[in-house]
């Protein structure tokens, strides 16, 4: 299930499906001359529907989900589904060059006996890494050669030159099965299976060139919590979930999440945990941002530029506080560049479905 996993565009009409533990957030997508959203909702999920090890109930949310389906039509249409990261691994893998075909039976060779993977019958995919990313600059290059031989410091970028550098993402097939059965169950047609910081990076991409650079931190806040992903050239690097205390609301008595995220800041700010809430979402990023620059890059690299979206009442206040933090650029999405069909008037809340619907995906 897992196909293409950077690719954007398709000329199709798909539905992007971003699985949360309080709702399914769905929007009907296509991309051609510009990027168009026909629908967008939510399916309400009751607690404990969805836990670390999948879909627990199946037969339930199928049905919750079918009548999404027949309301907006969707019966056979092809869907792509996000994984939640509580359930995914990402490496960095380094093998030697082969012929295309042979790439994948040599990563589930080293998936077997090297990545060391926390869980049994992985299902995975892979993509290619641009090589240059990770040889070192000139100016590192010429520093290492104080204490190097210059053949030694050229034998050792030879054999990085001689590898291939690739990204690959796991998950427990019997997990990601539970998300697929449940989609099939409910009248769709499950194409392929992405993780949600690849579909928030398709959505933000179109509005943000500069995405593409380096240090990129992505937050996407929920109401369980928050995703954080740090992009480099447009390959994550870096993901984890960040668990945060928010007030959680009966999802069947809201229309919507940004609903239930507008009761809980109205709720936090009745209560002045607001500022509380906020420090915390800080402290977090902070840690990262330091784990990234000084554990990961040796003080070399840090984070460039913080983009936020998701469920926040008041995304604009948010960020605004956070730009108080650090001395960083700070963003949140316009969604200039898509065209909104069927009196859609805001996509905030929505950006991993958008991005999930944007998926291309070859092969079907």
């Amino acid at each position: 299930m897992w196909k293409r996993l950077l690719n954007g565009n398709t000329a199709n009409w798909q539905v992007g499906l971003h699985f949360l533990p309080y709702a399914i957030k769905l929007a009907e997508v296509r991309a051609a001359d510009s990027t168009y959203v026909r629908k967008q909702g939510i399916v309400p999920i009751n607690p404990d529907i969805i836990d670390n090890h999948g879909v627990r109930d199946r037969e339930w949310l199928a049905f919750e989900l079918e009548k999404k389906v027949k309301e907006w039509h969707l019966r056979g249409k092809e869907a792509i589904l996000s994984v939640p990261l509580s359930n995914v691994i990402i490496r960095r893998l380094s093998i030697p060059k082969v012929h295309d075909k042979e790439i994948r039976d040599l990563v589930e060779v080293e998936i077997e006996n090297s990545l060391h993977l926390p869980f049994q019958n992985p299902v995975f995919d892979f993509v290619k890494i641009q090589n240059h990313l990770f040889l070192p600059k000139k100016d590192e290059q010429e520093k290492n050669s104080e204490s190097a031989t210059g053949y030694e410091l050229e034998a050792e970028l030879e054999l990085q030159r001689e590898q291939i550098q690739l990204m690959v993402i796991a998950a427990p097939e019997d997990t990601v099965q539970s998300y697929v059965e449940t989609v099939r169950k409910a009248g769709l047609k499950p194409i392929a299976v992405d993780i949600e910081p690849l579909a928030l990076y398709r959505t933000l991409d179109q509005e943000f060139p500069e995405i593409s650079g380096n240090g990129i931190l992505m937050i996407n806040i929920t109401l369980a919590g928050a995703e954080v992903a740090i992009f480099s050239a447009g390959y994550p690097e870096f993901v984890r979930s960040v668990e945060l205390s928010v007030p959680f609301f009966n999802a069947q008595r809201s229309r919507s999440s940004l609903e239930m995220a507008r009761q809980a800041i109205g709720l936090m700010e009745r209560e002045n945990r607001l500022e509380s809430y906020v420090n915390d979402l800080n402290s977090e990023m902070t840690r990262i941002m330091n784990f990234y620059q000084y554990s990961m890059h040796d003080g070399k690299q840090k984070v460039e530029q913080i983009y936020v979206t998701g469920d926040f009442g008041d995304m604009p206040k948010l960020a605004e506080k956070l730009r108080s933090r650090f001395s960083i650029p700070v963003h949140t999405p316009a969604f200039s560049q898509v065209v909104r069909l069927d009196k859609i008037s805001s996509l905030f809340a929505f950006e991993a479905a958008v991005g999930l619907g944007l998926k291309e995906v070859h092969s079907r």
